[in-house]
C-alpha cells in the first residue's frame, strides 16, 4: 500500500520550484497549474472573498492543466460556504449528493471536491484554494497535505501582491498629489509675480506724477503769462517765441519720461548683453526728482569698470529701484540733515556685486529675516504692499542666477545685488 501513494518530497520540489521559476507566469497562475499537475485535479482554482460576503471572485483558474478566463460564484448551497468560514473541508466523492443546489458543482460535473481557507495576518479568511474532480479522489489524505502546506505561502504572496498593489495606488495618488501641488504653486507663483507687477507700475505712475509737476508748472507759467499779456494788448513776438520754446521744451521732456517709463514696464523680447552702468543711471533718472525733494545725496562709485551682464534689461532695473525705492521711503521715518545712498559697482570672483547702502535707520534683526517673505512689510496700511523685495529676490535667483542679501550697518542698511551671471 505504500508504493501507492505519491511522492510527497518530490512534489513539494516541484511546486516550490514553478512557484518561484522566473518566467512570465504570474505567481498565482503557477501555483494553480502546479497544484492541478501534483494534486492531479481537473480544475484548481484560487478564490477571493468579495466585499459583500456572499461570492467568490477567483484570482487565477486552472482547467485541464491550462489557465483559462476567471469566474463568479455565490457561496449559498455550495462547500465552498465552509471553507471560507475558516474549516478544510473535502469530499472525495459524492459532492453533488450532499450540495444539490449548487448549479456550478452540475454544470462543471464534479465527483470530487478539496477546500482549504486562507487567512490574512489578522486570521480573517479572505480567499481559498479548491481543487476539483470529475472522478473521485483516490489520495485525499494527500491532496489535504499538499494544500495544506502551501495555502499560508499562497495566503502571504496574495497580501504581499496587495500591498504591492497598495503602494503602487499611493505612488500614483502621490504623483497626482505633486503634481498638483506644483500646478498650484506655479499658478501662485503666476499671480505674486502679475500683482508685483501692477504694484511696480502703481509705483512708477506716482514717481511719473513728480517728474511731469515741474514741467507741467513750466507750461502753466508760460500759457499764463501769454494770456495775460495778450489780454493787455502787450504781447510782443519774441516774448511770444520765448515762451513757446518753453512750453515745447517742457512737453520734450515729459515725452522723454513717458518714453522712460515705457521701456521699463515692457519687458523685451529677447534677453542681451548690457552694461550695468547703464542700467543704474536709467533707474536714477526715474527716482532722481524724488531723491532731490526729500534731499537725499546719491553717489554712484564704478570700481568694475565696464561691468557687463546678459539676461533682461528692465529686470534689473525694476531690483534696484525697488531698493532706492524702499530706501526712499526709510529715510521718511528718522529725523536726519545727512541723508545718503551710496551705490557700488563691483565683482568678486568675476561675480557683478551692486552694492546699495543708506542711512536710513536699518531693519531690526527680528524683522530682517522676514524681508524677503510675500506680502510683509513694516511700512504703515496703504503705504506698503510687501511685494518689492519678495519680487527683487525671484528676480535674481531665476533671472540671474544670483541673489538678493540684506546686512546691516551702523544706522543704516546694505543690500547686495549678486549677479550670477
Amino acid at each position: 500500500m505504500k508504493q501507492d501513494f505519491p511522492d510527497y518530497e518530490k512534489s513539494i520540489r516541484e511546486i516550490i520550484s514553478a512557484m518561484y521559476a522566473k518566467n512570465d507566469i504570474p505567481f498565482m497562475d503557477s501555483i494553480v497549474l502546479q497544484l492541478a499537475k501534483t494534486l492531479k485535479a481537473d480544475h484548481v482554482f484560487i478564490g477571493e472573498l468579495q466585499e459583500d460576503k456572499f461570492s467568490v471572485k477567483t484570482l487565477s483558474h486552472c482547467k485541464d492543466n491550462k489557465i483559462v478566463d476567471g469566474f463568479e460564484y455565490m457561496l449559498w448551497h455550495s462547500p465552498c460556504k465552509g471553507v471560507y468560514d475558516g474549516n478544510v473541508v473535502i469530499y472525495p466523492k459524492n459532492i453533488k449528493t450532499f450540495f444539490p443546489l449548487d448549479v456550478d458543482l452540475i454544470a462543471l460535473d464534479i465527483e470530487g471536491y478539496a477546500g482549504i481557507p486562507l487567512f490574512n495576518d489578522k486570521q480573517e479568511t479572505f480567499g481559498a484554494i479548491m481543487a476539483l474532480y470529475h472522478k473521485p479522489i483516490e489520495n485525499p489524505e494527500f491532496v489535504s497535505s499538499i494544500m495544506t502546506l502551501f495555502a499560508n505561502q499562497v495566503a502571504n504572496e496574495i497580501e504581499r501582491q496587495y500591498y504591492i498593489q497598495e503602494i503602487e495606488n499611493l505612488n500614483k495618488t502621490l504623483e497626482v498629489k505633486i503634481e498638483e501641488a506644483i500646478q498650484k504653486s506655479k499658478k501662485q507663483q503666476e499671480h505674486l509675480e502679475q500683482q508685483s507687477r501692477l504694484i511696480q507700475m502703481g509705483e512708477m505712475i506716482s514717481m511719473i506724477a513728480h517728474q511731469w509737476r515741474q514741467p507741467l508748472n513750466a507750461i502753466s507759467a508760460s500759457s499764463i503769462n501769454l494770456s495775460l499779456l495778450s489780454s493787455m494788448k502787450i504781447l510782443e513776438d519774441k516774448q511770444l517765441q520765448e515762451d513757446i520754446k518753453v512750453i515745447q521744451n517742457q512737453c520734450q521732456k515729459m515725452s522723454t519720461t513717458i518714453e522712460t517709463f515705457m521701456d521699463f514696464i515692457k519687458p523685451p523680447k529677447d534677453a542681451s548683453e548690457f552694461k550695468i552702468i547703464d542700467v543704474l543711471e536709467s533707474v536714477l533718472l526715474i527716482i532722481a526728482v524724488q531723491l532731490k525733494n526729500k534731499k537725499i545725496e546719491v553717489s554712484v562709485i564704478e570700481i568694475t569698470k565696464n561691468g557687463t551682464l546678459y539676461g533682461h534689461y528692465n529686470l534689473l532695473e525694476q531690483v534696484i529701484l525697488n531698493i532706492l525705492s524702499n530706501s526712499r521711503d526709510a529715510f521718511d521715518e528718522i529725523d536726519s540733515e545727512n541723508k545718503f545712498i551710496n551705490i557700488t559697482i563691483d565683482s568678486v570672483h568675476n561675480i557683478p556685486i551692486i552694492k546699495i547702502e543708506d542711512n536710513a535707520g536699518g531693519i531690526e534683526k527680528d524683522i530682517a529675516t522676514k524681508i524677503f517673505n510675500p506680502y510683509f512689510t513694516t511700512k504703515e496700511q496703504g503705504k506698503g504692499t510687501g511685494m518689492g523685495l519678495y519680487s527683487s529676490i525671484e528676480i535674481m535667483k531665476k533671472s540671474f542666477k544670483g541673489n538678493l542679501i540684506y546686512k546691516s550697518l551702523n544706522k543704516g542698511s546694505c543690500f547686495e545685488i549678486v549677479c550670477g551671471v
